[in-house]
């Protein structure tokens, strides 16, 4: 706890309740936290009305779907963060209707991709081909909505933001009841759920972007290489965690079968607990690091410092009390057949804690505009983590690709620390004895 104290040191509770992050970051986690909650609201429909092997195909479509977000507009979203303070209305205006652009670009050569390796995936995954093609349509309808959330965050709304993601939240989860339960659809109900929501708040979002006056139709080749090499070398990274998860997902279909897989996907569900923690936090303190380093004061980077430890500490307990609520319900709530979920919980919910930390320490990177170096840790670190999975699944079967998964976390959170700290310095080792 003397560690703790050091850190805290100079914030009272006053300072905490007042400050406007703490309360940005509340909207954010109660917004994220319902958007979230869809898998465990569902939970009891799902293992009523689902086997284990439709549970599993459900998380293959899911995985296969993340995967091609990371393509979908070439992960250049952190682009228009890094210059939304520097640049006018208009110039943000052009620079995001050349990001949409991208985006379409993208969808299209990933449409080609699909169809020559759709047997494949067939193979490994369980999927067929039209609910591969539909997993195109279901990431860029992701991506328009994803955009304007992000628009909405870097305007610091975050009432606007909860209201917008409650609401497709809530049509998410009608849609998806309807289907599973009046009309007597398996895992394609699910999915059919997720596409009506996403479809509809994506034809919302162009529009309200483009009524508030931040869409411009102009084609601009400038924007769209600074927007292709800033996101092109992202992919790997940004994909850092999504391939783990997907390649993840085939060894365990093919290792030990489908029904196995949907017992991993369960236990990822929980595990998705820390991510919602993960991401509220980034939601709101990604943007202030942004904006803090481009008007610095004498302390700002020892104040980022500070918060980043705290959070640092707050995740590892969390781990433990997420880890020991999520066995109960498992316990408690669930029938016996999906218990065999337990032991791998804990281990999911660190690993999400160590990609949340390398998540926050990869801003500073972003803010150097350094993303090639972020590629190659996750180029070395997810070719590390497949060999590792491939061979360790055949040794001590399910258990040793989840221990995998957390050790290539939290590597990738060292490299990406040691690195940050190289090519943006920050006063990592301040003296926690000192006021801020």
């Amino acid at each position: 706890m003397g560690i703790v104290k050091k850190i805290t040191n100079g914030f009272t509770a006053t300072d905490i309740l007042q400050n406007r992050l703490f309360r940005h970051s509340i909207f954010y986690i109660i917004a994220t936290v319902i958007e979230k909650a869809i898998p465990f609201l569902l939970l009891p429909v799902m293992v009523a009305y689902l086997s284990t092997s439709d549970y599993g195909i459900l998380q293959n479509y899911i995985g296969l779907q993340q995967i091609l977000m990371a393509f979908v507009g070439f992960s250049a979203m952190g682009a228009i963060g890094v210059t939304f303070y520097k640049k006018s209305k208009e110039e943000n205006a052009e620079y995001i209707f050349n990001f949409l652009l991208l985006g379409v670009i993208s969808v299209v050569v990933l449409s080609v991709v699909i169809l020559i390796f759709h047997n494949t995936i067939s193979h490994n995954y369980k999927l067929p081909i039209k609910w591969q093609m539909l997993t195109i349509l279901h990431a860029y309808l992701a991506f328009n909505f994803i955009l304007f959330t992000g628009i909405l965050r870097l305007e610091k709304k975050p009432v606007a933001y909860g209201i917008t993601s409650i609401l497709k939240t809530l049509v998410e989860f009608l849609v998806s009841i309807y289907l599973i339960v009046i009309i007597g659809m398996k895992w394609e109900g699910r999915i059919i759920g997720m596409l009506v929501a996403f479809g509809i708040f994506c034809l919302a979002s162009i529009y309200h972007l483009y009524k508030k006056g931040y869409i411009i139709p102009k084609i601009r080749k400038k924007c769209l290489i600074d927007l292709f090499v800033f996101g092109l070398p992202l992919i790997p990274f940004t994909l850092s965690q999504m391939i783990r998860i997907f390649l993840d997902k085939g060894f365990i279909t093919h290792f030990q079968g489908i029904s196995e897989n949907g017992i991993v996907g369960l236990a990822m569900n929980f595990g998705m607990l820390m991510y919602v923690i993960t991401f509220a936090f980034s939601s709101t303190f990604s943007p202030t690091i942004y904006e803090k380093l481009s008007k610095p004061r004498p302390n700002t980077k020892k104040t980022l410092v500070r918060i980043i430890y705290i959070y640092c500490i707050g995740l590892i307990g969390m781990v433990f009390i997420l880890s020991f609520l999520s066995k109960y319900f498992i316990v408690k709530f669930i029938k016996p057949e999906w218990s065999p979920a337990i032991p791998y919980i804990f281990w999911i919910l660190l690993a999400f804690a160590f990609s949340g930390v390398q998540g926050i320490v990869s801003q500073f990177i972003y803010y150097a505009k350094r993303t090639k170096v972020l590629a190659t840790i996750s180029v070395v670190n997810n070719l590390a983590h497949i060999i590792l999975s491939y061979f360790f699944i055949q040794w001590i079967g399910t258990i040793g690709v989840i221990y995998v998964f957390c050790f290539s976390a939290f590597a990738g959170l060292v490299v990406t620390w040691f690195v940050s700290a190289k090519v943006y310095p920050m006063p990592w080792q301040l003296r926690l004895n000192r006021k801020i």
